[in-house]
């Protein structure tokens, strides 16, 4: 069987790295960014998100519970793909983050081209996404 699994909020907490930076940088929230999420509602969204993606803590995110050691598990006996909606640019760092994870290739193709490298070329079984979107 052929499994595809998104990265950023299936395998590996995102918003919680995302969180850890803010409170580093001293960025405030009008909100608890603990119950309510971040990443939107705080002035120059974009441009503290751009910091964010410079810096080491897309290579240090940790990931969800158990979820490792099932993708592992799984990928003794399927054929892992993992893509992602980063940056091309920030492939290496993603590489770095994962480098536990036994998987038969990593694409970071941007939010863009996202779906279309799934559906056209890897054609999974089994997509792990948590954007009902897609």
């Amino acid at each position: 069987m052929k499994i595809c699994s998104d990265v950023d909020g299936v395998i590996l907490d995102y918003i919680q790295g995302f969180i850890d930076f803010t409170e580093r940088e001293n960025i405030s929230y009008t909100h608890d960014p603990e119950r309510y999420g971040v990443i939107r509602n705080f002035p120059n969204n974009e441009e503290i998100r751009d910091r964010f993606h410079r810096g080491y803590d897309l290579c240090q995110l940790n990931f969800f519970d158990d979820s490792l050691q099932i993708l592992n598990l799984l990928a003794t006996q399927h054929e892992l793909h993992i893509v992602t909606a980063l940056e091309p640019e920030q492939a290496q760092k993603r590489t770095d983050n994962l480098k536990e994870l036994n998987y038969a290739s990593l694409q970071c193709v941007g939010d863009y081209y996202k779906e279309k490298i799934i559906i056209e070329e890897i054609q999974p079984d089994v997509m792990l996404e948590d954007r009902p979107e897609l």
